[in-house]
């Protein structure tokens, strides 16, 4: 089935979109600070 192959696809890279957003955000927290 490809439309649930995608849709984990989508799902990884959403997890891992908003770890890296989450790793600059610390990392910009910490510059500042």
């Amino acid at each position: 089935n490809n439309t649930m192959e995608v849709a984990m696809l989508l799902l990884g890279l959403n997890s891992f979109i908003t770890n890296v957003i989450g790793l600059v955000i610390k990392k910009r927290a910490i510059l500042l600070a």
